[in-house]
């Protein structure tokens, strides 16, 4: 171990990995499947769970167990996305049904509200389904966020509907106007297409598809469902509408206002500072925060790590650059520009370095 350079926390007792003062003894698993492979890494990591748990309730008191690695983290962000996606869904689902409700004064119009984008949406991951076999649950995180663009169409149609029931009339105010907002809408989503992280490009290519189908299909189910009110009845009005008919135009006071607001948007953008730590797109729960913590008063173990892999024509040409890389990095560790590297170069020498050293 003093060779390899990892003696420095750790000490090996009994063929076993502890801290220099003994009190920790450290554990390392190597799963049979990928980090990324959170399906099969959830049943592995529920009994590692239970294992844990057992273990901590029978020794209380006198030791307890705790983990910290990337598999547990990615099948701690999956299931947190399948929470988040529920959550944010019928929230937002939730919240338009009761403002629907309100400002329609009944309970089916609002229904068909909604029958456009589940449509849509069913149909685009049908699509998806035999464009790619498999799509990631990120692209779908973004259903709260389509449900509240693509109702947009049906609404579009039912307030144009309401207060025009002429049906020839509404198609040619509303069709071209509609088409061209989801074509332009879908154009955004697909840009996606052409970067280089599949979770965005599903989510792209999803997002497109929904938008413009939802468009149309508004167009064809809205009006053959909704029935508005003959001319001769008198619509009820709400504050939604007293919102929609303000002449905000001839509001001084609100035009003075916003520009205020723009002019000082456009000093006042260049100092808004942005994370440049991918590292914190991840979420970690709070008991795995705190196993790294621990981890990270024993040692920089947890630390960003590079591996560096020697090459060479022959074996010998390959201890001789692993031997330069091992003088390079502890020329760096001295200089405080790394805090620890591990390394066979002081072990396993080519025969010249071998030569030389004898």
């Amino acid at each position: 171990m003093n060779a390899l350079n990892v003696s420095k926390d750790f000490k090996l007792e009994d063929n076993f990995i502890v801290t220099k003062d003994g009190k920790n003894l450290l554990l390392f698993i190597d799963p049979k499947n990928k980090s990324n492979d959170t399906k099969n890494n959830e049943f592995f990591v529920d009994q590692l769970n239970k294992i844990k748990d057992d273990l901590n309730k029978e020794f209380k008191g006198k030791t307890e167990i705790s983990y910290f690695g990337s598999p547990v983290i990615a099948v701690a962000n999956a299931e947190q996305i399948k929470k988040d996606i529920q959550n944010t869904v019928m929230i937002s689902m939730t919240v338009l049904l009761i403002l629907l409700i309100y400002y329609f004064r009944n309970f089916f119009t609002p229904i068909i509200v909604f029958l456009p984008t589940v449509f849509s949406v069913l149909l685009a991951l049908l699509i998806l389904y035999f464009i790619k076999d498999k799509i990631s649950a990120i692209s779908l995180s973004v259903g709260a966020i389509l449900i509240g663009i693509t109702i947009d169409y049906a609404l579009h149609i039912l307030t144009h509907y309401k207060h025009n029931n002429n049906i020839e009339e509404l198609y040619k105010e509303i069709t071209q106007p509609i088409i061209l907002s989801s074509a332009t809408t879908a154009v955004s989503f697909l840009c996606l297409v052409f970067v280089r992280s599949e979770a965005l490009k599903d989510l792209g290519l999803f997002a497109s598809i929904t938008v413009m189908l939802s468009s149309i299909s508004a167009l064809i189910i809205v009006p053959q469902l909704y029935n508005p009110k003959e001319k001769g009845e008198k619509a009820s009005t709400n504050f939604i509408d007293r919102i929609g008919f303000y002449p905000y135009e001839k509001n001084k006071p609100l035009i003075i206002g916003c520009s205020l607001v723009i002019i000082a948007c456009l000093f006042g953008f260049r100092h808004v500072g942005f994370n440049e730590d991918i590292g914190d797109l991840n979420y970690i729960p709070k008991d795995l925060k705190i196993s790294e913590a621990k981890l990270q008063k024993l040692s920089d173990i947890t630390s960003k790590s590079i591996y560096t892999i020697s090459y060479g024509n022959s074996e010998e040409e390959a201890l001789t650059r692993n031997t330069q890389l091992n003088h390079f990095l502890e020329k760096e560790k001295k200089e405080g520009k790394i805090l620890s590297y591990n390394s066979l170069g002081n072990v396993v020498l080519s025969e010249k370095d071998q030569q030389k050293k004898d």
